[in-house]
């Protein structure tokens, strides 16, 4: 059931958020959850400088290659690929961040492999991806992460 109001808060807590970004202010954001209530959600890119300097040495080591270094699908060995590795500004707005990371651990066969990584690994890799985007982008794709959930309920 879609709630025309939680839209229009999750909508303003973007645009608020997104001139938050553009001042350096909190990368913490109220959005509204999928019963339409309010909750504070804490922007990956807010995770702490180690674990998104884990996820970035792990980025460079496993991901880089095919992804590239923007996240972009461009890397070094994408134009030997059969299948262009995903652009994560396409994707991280598509998916939900449980369903990234068990697509990362399990493979998407045959285009890539499944993570040489544990779990846990995978997270702070996701973290440090999200924290690649620019602020007002990655608020952008938070807001269709949640829209495109609300239109699965």
């Amino acid at each position: 059931m879609s709630r025309p109001w939680s839209i229009a808060v999750l909508v303003l807590a973007v645009v608020a958020a997104s001139c938050a970004g553009e001042t350096g202010e909190s990368e913490a954001t109220s959005t509204a959850t999928a019963d339409g209530s309010l909750a504070a959600a804490t922007d990956p890119a807010a995770d702490s400088a180690a674990v998104i300097a884990q996820g970035q040495a792990l980025y460079q080591v496993h991901c880089i290659g095919c992804h590239g270094a923007e996240g972009r699908g461009d890397g070094p060995l994408a134009a030997n690929l059969p299948v262009q590795p995903a652009n994560f500004v396409e994707h991280l707005g598509e998916h939900s961040d449980a369903d990234l990371i068990a697509n990362i651990v399990a493979g998407i066969p045959p285009v890539m492999p499944p993570a040489a990584i544990r779990e846990g690994e995978v997270e702070n890799v996701l973290g440090y991806i999200w924290s690649m985007m620019p602020d007002t982008l990655r608020l952008q794709l938070r807001a269709s992460q949640f829209l495109m959930m609300e239109e699965a309920h």
